[in-house]
């Protein structure tokens, strides 16, 4: 890593690496630096952060007052637009509303679904009696360091739910 004075960033070696990508030849000087597990890639990365640590730290309060400014503003517990969608299984129609819940305290959304009865779309605030939970993403992203839901699709006869994470 190369030295640097206090006001300058911490600046990694260049080692350049060919790589060929669809006939396309280049150099990539700081390919190295995807090997998480490399000690020096981590020396940069503790660097950085203290250089950056060093030079925000005059904006703790700053910080502090933005971040209760969003939780102020943020709804915890919340509900997508519900979607209402028809099935049709051996003839007999299933109407569902689709929706995905957040709730106070929980990281991830559940997706959800409810059976129409009188036709209302659910309530949130309170645990829609009748309501199927499809995919709960706190569950799903248990044991992981990075968990972020990606599409959900469910089957034209309401059976199969498909989703895709990315972890």
């Amino acid at each position: 890593m190369t030295a640097v004075s206090g006001d300058q960033a911490p600046r990694p070696d260049r080692r350049p690496q060919d790589r060929t990508h669809h006939g396309d030849t280049f150099s990539d000087p700081y390919d190295w630096l995807r090997n998480v597990d490399d000690p020096a890639v981590q020396r940069h990365l503790e660097a950085e952060n203290d250089w950056c640590a060093a030079r925000t730290a005059h904006l703790g309060s700053v910080v502090e007052e933005l971040v209760k400014d969003v939780e102020i503003r943020t709804r915890e517990t919340d509900l997508s637009v519900p979607q209402l969608v028809h099935h049709e299984v051996n003839g007999v129609r299933h109407t569902f509303w689709y929706y995905s819940r957040t709730v106070k305290g929980s990281q991830y959304p559940t997706v959800s679904r409810l059976p129409v009865v009188v036709g209302a779309p659910p309530d949130p605030w309170r645990g829609p009696e009748g309501e199927e939970i499809l995919l709960d993403g706190n569950t799903e992203a248990e044991g992981h360091d990075f968990f972020a839901l990606g599409p959900v699709l469910v089957s034209p006869d309401g059976r199969l739910l498909a989703y895709g994470v990315d972890l």
